[in-house]
């Protein structure tokens, strides 16, 4: 008996070691093919033929100077088969600014070979060099036959000095064994085993969170957020925005006052519309870009609640200001956690029987899915507006859900009042959000409105008033916020932005619902093969004929095409009388209806389309959509159709995980890691494009 108790101990040491193996294998094998192809080529050297310099000047030691726009080095009298070259390169002056790479070479290469012996013609375009990476200094050529003439296009500015330590023909590329690449594909590798169709997790359900299943959800939390965490500190970039409109409130509201401590100049205040952006931009008046402007005075149009929270309290009691990416990581991560307790209690009230394995599969989507890995790397005001009015809606939900006992009647009368809180604090950052508040009505619809639960007239009542006493304890100061500051309690301060058009004289357009349906939710994704492995969309102003809306940043895709097992949504209403049956048909359905009305809202009233708006809704159509799947594995459990519907949903899911993580590294946008920590960028670049 003993024995067999010790065996089974060292089943899952034996998995580890044997999934550790199977990493280290293909380590080797798959991420450094090109180091065991390239053991049988016969090694060249450039010093076996005629070298030639142009737009260059040579000085002593091999020091280059670039001259001209097109510096090339001209290879010839090569004649045999080149399968790789081997391009070492050392910067002497590495370029050293903001939003510029720093310590990269860009390299064109033309030949002329046996199948174009007349005319050379470009091979290889855009090759980044860094030169401290081994891997990027080695490019593979598909050539046609033997190569005769071989031109290196050196781009770099003019001024410039480099030096070429070496060039290579078909050189062993050396081992290039990663040691993160490796413990990142034994974590994927472990979460494959662990979601395998024979594994323990789907036998075991999510009432009970045992110290393996707490560990379990901790290691997926402490990747995702550390790995976040990593690549937002990495990036000089974010430390250095200077775009706060928060911290810039929290210096006035210190010195008591709700108008900023900058005054406007005096050729903005004597206009007769100074919200006409063509007209100042006529005559070159210097105002405050995206900043409300009201009767002679500067305001911050975002809600106030971030501030009060985060700058103010730091910036009074220490006189520091605080980075933008301190409280958009503390959002991002209270999501995450409201996100799991939340689709945990209604697998646990409605959906009993589910395994363990669908709640990782939830918060797996749930994290790549609602934008965080944008967001944590792209760390502005706007985006801390939007993550921490959705993390108070995703938290208010999961307080008035989990308010009703299960074992026993009636409602945790503190967990309601708790969960209003949350709800109306969203009015203090994003008052849109609020909808979300109807969501009540589903919830506590049945209790409140009828006597069916066994409440009396004054139970009802007694219920209703703690709901509301956070909205009105919420509401008063919020109001008064708005009154001192523009006159109106119901005025947040929106049509008075100083933005790149006048929000005021906006109207309302069909055609622009029907682009923010069709970029929201269902824009293709525009793939490449190289790393990060997906185009943007750079912004516009247009599209096609119609100048409805503005396009701020860039566009990546829609939330289907990323995230297809949202198809599932459909499944509440194809089986409305099943969800009806389980009393979650109406919180649903108006789950759904409230976020694509937002969708619809946020372009309407900005006349802006941007990525971090999906933010507003995805969460509201995960949880939609998690539902369907939660009642499809329920009834296709134990039928010969779920293994086929096991199989579907992961592939979906690592799909939609997989194609999310390219948001952590997003090129053009405000902080671009390859601008921030080049190096590091291009050390993540090649780790990917390793062939």
């Amino acid at each position: 008996m003993d024995r067999e108790i010790s065996d089974r101990a060292k089943m899952p040491i034996r998995n580890l070691l044997l999934l550790l193996c199977g990493a280290v294998l293909v380590e080797i094998c798959f991420f450094n093919f090109r180091s065991i192809q390239s053991l049988f080529y016969k090694e060249h050297s450039w010093e076996e033929y005629t070298v030639e310099y142009s737009g260059v000047k040579i000085y002593e030691d091999g020091i280059i100077s670039i001259q001209d726009e097109n510096a090339v080095i001209s290879i010839q009298g090569i004649d045999h088969d080149v399968k790789n070259i081997r391009l070492d390169l050392e910067l002497l002056d590495a370029i050293d600014l903001f939003y510029m790479e720093s310590g990269i070479c860009y390299v064109d290469i033309d030949v002329l070979d046996e199948g174009s012996s007349e005319v050379m013609y470009g091979i290889i375009s855009d090759w980044p060099i860094q030169p401290e990476n081994i891997t990027s200094q080695f490019k593979w050529i598909q050539a046609m036959g033997e190569i005769q003439r071989l031109d290196i296009n050196v781009y770099l500015p003019v001024g410039h000095l480099f030096k070429v330590n070496g060039i290579t023909f078909n050189e062993t590329k050396p081992l290039d064994f990663s040691m993160v690449r490796l413990l990142s594909v034994w974590l994927v590798f472990l979460l494959c085993y662990g979601l395998r169709r024979k594994s323990g997790w789907w036998k075991e359900d999510c009432r009970q969170i045992t110290l393996e299943k707490k560990a379990v959800l901790g290691i997926i939390f402490l990747v995702f957020y550390g790995i976040s965490c990593f690549l937002m500190i990495s990036n000089s970039l974010i430390i250095n925005d200077d775009y706060n409109p928060y911290q810039e409130l929290a210096w006035a509201l210190d010195a008591g006052q709700v108008s900023l401590l900058e005054q406007p100049p005096q050729e903005l205040v004597s206009m007769e519309n100074p919200y006409d952006h063509y007209a100042k931009k006529a005559v070159g008046i210097d105002y405050k870009f995206d900043f409300a402007y009201y009767d002679g005075s500067y305001y911050v149009y975002h809600g106030i609640l971030p501030c009060l929270l985060f700058y103010l309290p730091v910036y009074h009691l220490t006189g520091l200001n605080m980075p933008n990416s301190i409280p958009v990581f503390f959002c991002c991560l209270l999501f995450g956690i409201g996100i799991l307790l939340l689709m945990r209690q209604i697998i646990i009230r409605y959906f009993p029987k589910t395994p363990f394995a669908m709640l990782v599969l939830i918060i797996l989507t749930g994290l790549f899915g609602c934008q965080l890995p944008f967001f944590i790397t792209q760390p502005n005001s706007f985006i801390l507006t939007v993550i921490c009015a959705v993390a108070l809606v995703v938290w208010g939900l999961y307080f008035w859900i989990s308010a009703k006992k299960i074992e026993q009647s009636g409602y945790s009368k503190g967990r309601i009042m708790v969960g209003s809180l949350c709800m109306a604090l969203v009015a203090a950052v994003r008052p849109t959000l609020l909808l979300y508040s109807v969501l009540a009505f589903a919830i506590f619809g049945r209790a409140w409105l009828t006597d069916k639960e066994g409440y009396d007239k004054k139970s009802r009542i007694t219920m209703m008033a703690l709901f509301a006493l956070p909205y009105v304890a919420v509401a008063i100061p919020v109001m008064y916020y708005n009154y001192i500051r523009f006159g109106s309690p119901f005025e947040f301060g929106m049509q008075y932005n100083l933005t790149a058009f006048d929000i005021g004289h906006v109207q309302f357009s069909l055609d622009r619902i029907y682009y923010a349906v069709g970029e929201y939710l269902f824009r293709i994704p525009d793939f490449n093969y190289f790393f990060p492995f997906i185009n943007t969309f750079e912004a516009y102003w247009n599209i096609g004929a119609h100048s409805v809306a503005i396009f701020e940043g860039s566009f990546h895709a829609g939330l289907i095409p990323f995230n297809l097992y949202l198809l599932a949504a459909a499944v509440v209403v194809e089986k409305r009388k099943e969800f009806q049956k389980k009393g979650i048909y109406f919180f649903c359905l108006c789950l759904s209806l409230i976020g694509i009305f937002l969708m619809i809202l946020d372009a309407e009233l900005t006349n802006v389309i941007a990525y971090r708006y999906q933010a507003d809704f995805s969460f509201a159509l995960l949880i939609t959509a998690w539902v369907g799947i939660l009642w499809m594995q329920e009834n296709y459990v134990g039928k010969d159709s779920f293994k086929a519907f096991q199989k579907i949903l992961l592939m979906v899911v690592f799909l939609s995980v997989a194609m999310n993580a390219v948001f952590w590294f997003t090129p053009s946008e405000n902080f671009p890691m390859a601008s921030a920590n080049t190096r590091l960028y291009y050390d993540i670049y090649y780790g990917f494009n390793f062939w």
